[in-house]
């Protein structure tokens, strides 16, 4: 029998300098100096995923799958880095709301048990324009580019 040898072997491997998670649909947005606000917003998603409970008299607060993850999707998909952090809020019935404030303009984007989105721009508390939001139109960044204007 021959005993196994080995030594050491050292060899350079050069490193990529910029190391791409091409597999997040949250990469390109969780970088905290192009969208401050995400870390705040995924916080209160995980917090009211945690804390939803069905309340008598009240309704059915426990956030539902689909509307979690749409509401992930809706996250991934903003490009607008400058927005302040938004309010998240349970909605009875499986569903839940996002709603960002700056000056007299309000964007909010309630998001439904099944899944199903509807994003509303309003001034001054009265409604300017709404729609259902649909992954292949660009509306949702259109709504927040508005809504950052009236700064």
């Amino acid at each position: 029998m021959t005993p196994i040898t080995a030594g050491p072997v050292f060899q350079c491997v050069e490193c990529p300098k910029d190391a791409r998670a091409g597999t997040s649909e949250l990469a390109p947005a969780s970088l905290s100096d192009s969208a401050p606000w995400l870390y705040s917003a995924l916080s209160q998603l995980h917090d009211l995923e945690r804390a939803g409970r069905n309340v008598p008299a009240v309704g059915n607060l426990r956030i539902s799958d689909n509307a979690s993850t749409q509401m992930r999707t809706l996250l991934s998909l903003i490009e607008v880095g400058s927005l302040p952090p938004p309010t998240l809020f349970p909605i009875s019935g499986g569903g839940v709301g996002m709603r960002w404030h700056v000056g007299r303009r309000e964007v909010e984007f309630t998001t439904f048990a099944g899944g199903n989105t509807v994003m509303a721009k309003l001034e001054n508390s009265q409604l300017v324009d709404d729609s259902d939001f649909a992954s292949d139109r660009p509306e949702l960044n259109t709504y927040l580019n508005w809504l950052v204007g009236a700064r």
